[in-house]
């Protein structure tokens, strides 16, 4: 029902909207094609580093300094 809901704020052009939905259900890759479907590259960018820095946040926790 959700990844419906992104794909619906996607055609309506709410393209922040839909990648946020997207990322929420676990599913980044639609927001980052969705995004260079669009030539949005460096909206494609920021999704792409958000998305693995949150994905390496649990190991950095373990490392000291």
């Amino acid at each position: 029902m959700q990844q419906f809901l992104g794909d619906v704020y996607a055609v309506q052009g709410k393209f922040t909207d839909a990648a946020r939905i997207y990322k929420k259900i676990g599913q980044p890759s639609r927001a980052m094609t969705m995004y260079t479907d669009l030539r949005m590259f460096d909206l494609a960018k920021v999704c792409l580093c958000d998305y693995f820095f949150r994905l390496l946040q649990p190991f950095h926790s373990h490392y000291p300094g």
